[in-house]
């Protein structure tokens, strides 16, 4: 199983390599230490390009489904693709945006895109074959997620809390509340007036938003784990709580929310969706699990898909439920049955540019099954050579293995 971030090595100075949660739990903190310093490295041998010239494609990290139509990321690339059901998804059209893709909410005919240090951008969807950007709203750090309610996008930012912004005019979009939430807001999910954001260290924090620019902090529940996402359905929240797998809350009340149950899964669980008393959950290198919810406080696993990548996201949990998998792609699972899901479409954007110099100045971040090794892609971008390998967190063992250009 591969697993690749491209990195811009003329802005780098340090890299941290996620793995769903388990940078947050410390297990890889040599693994990222090596990494760090090797991509710092890198960036002397990197000539210094135009970003726009770049290779933007990467891992599956997010998606977004809205009615027939559905958007996800591929490294710094939003491709729009029609709602596929069997079969591979067909592209519609395709944005490239500065930063890897981080999350994403579809409202309308609009895009809003958490990229990370490029904040928030709304991209206009109303012709699919050509999307186009047409506004940016900056965030003090990092936005990793974005929910969409009316006409307010809620933006996680990872340090800075949760970002309140008026997108009544997308083209004009105006920040008008914030709250610091006690931790990193990780993840943000929005039901009947309340935020609910996944805030790591600090468990899930809620929020009344129902006056969107006076927003008031009402309740928090620690969890077990690291909450890395949240989902609610019918007053009741479900976490993604990382190592600790699937977390049930009954938010009723959001002032007093209470936990009801939980089910550890075999990965670490990332992402999730819920529909009539089925959850789907991305489970990291567990892959799809499939858990029935209907007593919350006894959830029991029925079935899971084995997916090629790690599974991070994940929309829908159903006939056409779509996982974001990482180098793996873009993969649809038909759970309508829920105790016999099978994986019935897939969509893999490329790893290597047809030709030309379009990715000079980036390397490219392996880990294999034997260790992680650091690629530096050269102007013929088809014949990549490797510059590092570290072969494994435990041996410390490093490996120059740099060969001639071709």
């Amino acid at each position: 199983m591969n697993r690749r971030s491209l990195v811009d090595s003329t802005r780098v100075s340090m890299i941290t390599v996620r793995h769903g949660c388990r940078e947050e739990v410390g297990r890889n903190s040599r693994r990222a230490v090596i990494v760090a310093m090797t991509v710092t490295a890198l960036a002397a041998l990197a000539s210094a390009e135009n970003p726009a010239n770049r290779w933007p494609y990467g891992p599956v990290s997010a998606v977004a489904r809205d009615g027939g139509r559905v958007v996800f990321a591929s490294g710094c690339a939003l491709l729009v693709v029609d709602a596929p059901t069997h079969g591979e998804p067909q592209i519609l059209g395709e944005i490239v945006l500065p930063e890897v893709v981080r999350g994403i909410a579809v409202a309308d005919d609009y895009a809003f895109v958490a990229d990370g240090r490029s904040g928030l951008r709304v991209i206009d969807l109303s012709s699919p074959t050509d999307p186009v950007e047409i506004s940016v709203t900056e965030t003090p750090f990092d936005a990793w997620d974005v929910a969409v309610s009316g006409a307010t996008a809620y933006v996680a930012d990872i340090r800075e809390g949760l970002r309140i912004i008026d997108v009544s005019v997308p083209g004009a979009p105006v920040e008008i509340a914030v709250d610091r939430t006690p931790s990193s807001a990780y993840r943000v999910a929005v039901a009947d007036g309340y935020a609910y954001v996944a805030d790591l260290a600090h468990g899930v924090h809620i929020i009344d938003v129902r006056a969107p620019a006076s927003p008031v902090a009402v309740g928090q529940i620690e969890t077990d784990g690291l909450p890395v996402s949240v989902t609610v359905a019918g007053g009741t929240a479900y976490v993604a709580d990382c190592h600790r797998g699937l977390l049930i809350i009954d938010v009723a009340d959001p002032s007093s929310p209470i936990a009801l149950g939980a089910i550890k899964t075999p990965g670490r669980a990332a992402g999730i969706a819920v529909s009539d008393g089925i959850a789907c959950v991305a489970d990291d290198e567990g892959g799809l699990r499939v858990i029935d919810v209907r007593d919350p406080a006894a959830p029991a696993e029925i079935a899971f898909v084995d997916t090629p990548g790690p599974a991070r996201r994940v929309v829908d949990c159903g006939r056409t439920t779509l996982v974001a998998a990482g180098w793996s792609g873009l993969r649809v699972i038909d759970a309508s049955v829920p105790s016999s899901p099978s994986e019935v479409g897939i969509f893999v954007t490329p790893s290597r540019a047809p030709g030309g110099s379009t990715c000079r100045g980036y390397a490219t971040v392996v880990e294999t099954p034997d260790g992680i090794e650091i690629v530096r892609d050269c102007d013929h971008v088809t014949s990549p050579f490797k510059v590092l390998f570290f072969d494994g967190v435990d041996s410390g063992g490093i490996d120059i293995r740099e060969n001639a250009a071709p």
